[in-house]
C-alpha cells in the first residue's frame, strides 16, 4: 500500500491524471488470493479492478490485466520488445519468505497440474463488487488503503489482538491513536510499521487532522453531558 502512496505521489509531482499498473492476470489472481489471506476481502475488487478511482485526483488502471504473464513473455519475445526484470528480496527464510510468494508458488504450481486454476482465479474476482469499500465520509475511509472502514459494530471484538497498546514516550506521537483510522488489514500491515516518520507526509498529516478533530468531538460531548 506505501508503494501505491509512492507511485500516485510522484503521478502527482509530475502532474499525470492516469497511472497505468503492469498487473497481468497472473498477478491479479496472485493478488485476490494474497488480499484475501491478509483480511482485505472487502476490497478485492477495488484492489485488482480495471480502474481504481480512490485516490481522487489520480487514476489507477490496470490494461494488462487481461492477458496471463506467459502471453506478455512471449509477445515480448516475438517482438523483441526490452525486458526489465527486478529479483525479489528473499529473506533469510528461503521456504516461505512472504505470504504473496507462498500463495504464488501455490497457484503456480496447480496451474502446471490444471492450467484453467489462475484464470478461474481471475473470473471469480470479476464477479466481486466494489461497493464494500465504499465510504460514507471522508472521515469513514482507511488512512491508507482509502476504503471504507470494515472495523465497525461487532467486528471490533476480534479486532482486540491487533491494537498496539504500548505508551509513547515524552514528545511522542502515539501510535495507538492512528489505529481507529485504519481497516482491519491496514491495522496488521502498521504494526509492522517503524516509527510514524516512515508514512508519507501527507498521510501522517492527515492523520493527525483527525485525531484533533476526533479529540475535539470528544470534548464538546463531555461538556454538553456535565451541562446536561
Amino acid at each position: 500500500m506505501l508503494r501505491t502512496h509512492l507511485i500516485v505521489q510522484t503521478a502527482r509531482d509530475r502532474g499525470y491524471a492516469k497511472v497505468m499498473m503492469g498487473e497481468s492476470l497472473t498477478r491479479v489472481a496472485i493478488k485476490l488470493l494474497t488480499n484475501l489471506s491478509l483480511g482485505r476481502g472487502a476490497f478485492l475488487a477495488v484492489d485488482t479492478g480495471f480502474t481504481d478511482q480512490r485516490h481522487g485526483d489520480v487514476m489507477v488502471v490496470r490494461p494488462m490485466r487481461d492477458y496471463t504473464a506467459k502471453e506478455i513473455a512471449f509477445y515480448n519475445h516475438f517482438f523483441s520488445i526490452p525486458t526489465v526484470i527486478v529479483p525479489p528480496l528473499f529473506t533469510k527464510h528461503r521456504e516461505k519468505p512472504s505470504i504473496h510468494q507462498l500463495v504464488e508458488r501455490f497457484l503456480l504450481g496447480l496451474q502446471e497440474e490444471f492450467p484453467s486454476t489462475i484464470s478461474t482465479v481471475y473470473r471469480t474476482g470479476e464477479k466481486l463488487s466494489p461497493e464494500p469499500a465504499k465510504a460514507s465520509s471522508e472521515s469513514q475511509r482507511c488512512l491508507l488503503c482509502l476504503c471504507g472502514l470494515d472495523t465497525d459494530g461487532e467486528e471490533e471484538l476480534a479486532l482486540e489482538p491487533t491494537l498496539i497498546l504500548e505508551e509513547p514516550a515524552a514528545g511522542v506521537e502515539s501510535k495507538a491513536a492512528y489505529i481507529p483510522l485504519l481497516c482491519y488489514s491496514c491495522r496488521l500491515t502498521f504494526k509492522e510499521l517503524g516509527p510514524l516518520d516512515t508514512l508519507p507526509p501527507y498521510v501522517r498529516a492527515e492523520g493527525q487532522r483527525r485525531i484533533r478533530r476526533a479529540e475535539m468531538e470528544h470534548d464538546q460531548e463531555n461538556q454538553e453531558s456535565s451541562k446536561s
